[in-house]
């Protein structure tokens, strides 16, 4: 199975919502539960996982957040090119699945700052751990944003585009066994770090790429001042062939070809965070967020 594929789409010429909301049926991982118990009463149950599989019916935990945001900007008397937008909730765990939608204005001293999920607790018939030690599935990424609208050797194509994003990997405290109740604060949804003080730690690859790598999740198109939604898959069966047409697709289409070859996702953990990291490098260049949304699915 290949990549799903799309193409950015501009904000002024869809209805916004649309990319907000989807009509399409997403178990909950009782769902999911029940469909295996059915299975496995017809079934040998080595195929049953195959089947769930086949069928991409998986749970889900979704994340979006409407936070505009603008790189580069100036900190503590120097300038910053690069910035953590968002973090999903922990892979897998119990009282993370559904959709979770955000506000800047929920964070800004509001309500979403002081508040912690309860996560983790036993299993039951609404819920079981992932059984496998790399449960993800898929991961879709939408990203609404655009540049300084100007500029660029090749305006309106993405060929020496200098804003982009990437997608990263947090390890923080998750229960450590399925009874475990962890309370999770809701601030680590947008903030990059935590105090010393705090008993969170965030272990991370601290690699700061100085341009856009093969590893890039997506550049913005060079020199649009309007707003174009970017809608990435990545799936856990991907594979990646540096010569291939794909491989050539997705660079013209502003992706890093190496994201192509599912290795990401296979290696994601139950409780492992993902990270969508903002860019911006050189004199001129502006990233410009108006939201995002990061939705995992995960086997059960």
């Amino acid at each position: 199975m290949g990549q799903e594929s799309s193409q950015p789409v501009q904000v002024d010429d869809i209805d916004n919502s649309s990319y907000t909301a989807s009509t399409e049926h997403k178990p909950s991982v009782a769902d999911v539960l029940r469909a295996k118990t059915y299975l496995q009463s017809k079934l040998p149950p080595e195929l049953v996982d195959g089947i769930i599989d086949d069928a991409s019916y998986w749970p889900h935990s979704s994340v979006n957040f409407e936070r505009p945001f603008t790189l580069p900007f100036f900190k503590d008397g120097r300038m910053v090119g690069d910035a953590m937008y968002m973090r999903t909730l922990p892979l897998g765990i119990r009282g993370t699945e559904g959709d979770f939608s955000f506000t800047e204005q929920d964070f800004m001293n509001g309500p979403s700052w002081s508040k912690k999920l309860r996560l983790g607790g036993p299993d039951d018939l609404s819920w079981s751990t992932p059984s496998l030690s790399y449960p993800c599935r898929k991961i879709e990424f939408q990203l609404w944003s655009h540049d300084q609208g100007w500029g660029g050797e090749h305006p309106g194509t993405y060929n020496a585009s200098y804003t982009w994003f990437d997608a990263g990997l947090d390890k923080l405290p998750t229960p450590t066994f399925a009874s475990d109740v962890v309370e999770w604060p809701l601030y680590l949804l947008r903030k990059e770090d935590v105090d010393d003080a705090e008993p969170f730690r965030i272990q991370r690859d601290a690699t700061i790429p100085l341009i856009p790598l093969e590893t890039a999740l997506q550049k913005n198109v060079a020199a649009k001042r309007q707003t174009t939604v970017h809608t990435i898959f990545w799936h856990f069966l991907d594979s990646f062939d540096k010569d291939s047409a794909e491989a050539k697709e997705a660079a013209n289409m502003g992706r890093g070809p190496e994201t192509l070859d599912g290795n990401f996702v296979r290696k994601l953990e139950v409780g492992d965070c993902i990270t969508l990291w903002v860019r911006a490098r050189f004199p001129g260049w502006q990233n410009h967020v108006q939201k995002a949304q990061i939705t995992v699915y995960w086997a059960v």
